[in-house]
């Protein structure tokens, strides 16, 4: 028995005893979690398991892998834990083997680098960022064999061409993923000294695409258009969840790198509040249409809000003396006013869930960090005033964070840094 016959054997035999099966799995991921990271193509991913489900044997080493990754990202602990022997964390584990024992067979390939993205993510959202950003280092290094960041698809390449089949369509959005997912993951890993090991797309680069179903049925239908990255315009509208994702991301990878710059350094001040227009400009336009709606809605807002508790943060630890105090009281202003947006997002939310037109699974992987900072928020406010009325708004954040955490974190509702 080859290697790449004994791990689909194993990789089959967990998801029968996770009582699941390769179609459920698709079905699941594809009409969830893929909202928030579109980094597989349900065209090619189904022609794939298709083709070996009509007797060719086992897939190939990383797609049975990469079915392990779809499989632990989309096991539901609250319904399929009870029926199967199968628990969330024993299923991780063996995923991360599984994944190690790949990658020291076949090195690199999109369908390993897309094992990886979907690990990482599922640490990020458990609530070990540490572990996603050692996870997220071995998928660039994936993704730079694999030459994803050098092919004239490049999204760092102003000049890239549009992509033209179902494949080339993927490793642009893979790539994307790597280079989104790395910000997401770094701001919520302890030190601000860290640097991401991918390099930002400059504004004119080509947006990603949700890799709608729909969508791919019709190659002219695909949507990618070059938008200005620098300052988001009412054209966001038509770039979808992932191309807002990304505009969000680009503000957000100026906040980190301003970040990075000491305390000392006269223009990281007028660098943050720059950016802090920008983002407060990008969240006006996001949330000037309707409601937002799960799933959909909150793939800008849920990265520039955090860059937004970043900034203002940052200038909050600044000694009194050093900043002007109209400053401090605006960076105090503005943090009110973002835990108040998360607030009402999360309200909206919970109602959505309670009413069952939305899952959790729809909420954005960076959910509970962000409820825990409006959180932290609203409770410094009432220490200062000297209250001891139990807030609304603090229930409305915590039975939120309540219905992540028991689909991502069951059992385990700690407070992140």
């Amino acid at each position: 028995m080859t290697p790449a016959d004994r791990i689909g054997h194993q990789v089959n035999r967990i998801i029968q005893l996770a009582g699941l099966s390769q179609q459920e799995i698709s079905e699941r991921y594809f009409s969830n979690f893929h909202k928030w990271l579109p980094i597989i193509s349900p065209r090619l991913f189904r022609e794939t398991v298709t083709a070996y489900d009509r007797g060719l044997g086992h897939p190939p080493l990383d797609v049975s892998v990469l079915l392990l990754a779809m499989c632990l990202v989309t096991f539901q602990p609250a319904t399929d834990s009870s029926l199967t022997p199968i628990a969330p964390q024993g299923l991780y584990g063996t995923a991360k083997m599984v994944f190690a024992e790949a990658q020291s067979i076949i090195c690199a390939s999109s369908r390993l680098l897309q094992t990886g993205l979907l690990i990482a993510a599922y640490e990020y959202a458990n609530g070990r960022p540490e572990a996603a950003h050692i996870t997220m280092g071995t998928c660039t290094r994936i993704g730079y064999v694999d030459g994803l960041q050098d092919s004239d698809l490049a999204p760092t390449d102003l000049k890239a061409r549009q992509p033209s089949s179902s494949v080339e369509l993927e490793r642009f959005n893979l790539w994307w993923g790597v280079i989104i997912l790395e910000r997401f993951v770094l701001c919520e890993v302890k030190g601000s000294q860290q640097r991401p090991a991918t390099e930002y797309p400059s504004p004119g680069a080509l947006l990603p695409t949700d890799l709608d179903i729909d969508e791919e049925n019709s190659h002219y239908r695909l949507n990618i258009q070059r938008a200005g990255l620098c300052m988001p315009d009412e054209r966001m509208s038509s770039n979808g969840n992932f191309g807002r994702q990304a505009e969000a991301g680009f503000l957000l990878d100026q906040v980190l790198a301003v970040r990075r710059l000491p305390q000392g350094d006269r223009s990281r001040i007028s660098e943050f509040q720059r950016l802090d227009e920008h983002l407060q400009g990008f969240l006006t336009i996001l949330m000037s249409t309707d409601t937002a709606q799960i799933g959909r809605d909150c793939s800008g807002i849920a990265p520039a809000v955090r860059a937004l508790f970043l900034i203002h943060q940052e200038i909050l630890q600044y000694p009194p003396e050093t900043v002007d105090l109209q400053w401090l009281r605006y960076s105090q202003s503005v943090l009110g006013t973002v835990a108040n947006v998360v607030v009402d997002v999360a309200r909206h939310h919970k109602e959505q869930i309670a009413c069952q037109n939305a899952h959790a699974d729809l909420l954005p992987l960076s959910c509970s960090y962000t409820l825990h900072l409006a959180m932290k928020y609203i409770q410094g406010c009432m220490e200062i005033s000297g209250s001891t009325e139990r807030s609304k708004d603090l229930d409305y954040l915590a039975e939120l964070d309540h219905e992540f955490s028991n689909r991502w974190n069951p059992g385990s509702h700690h407070e992140r840094a």
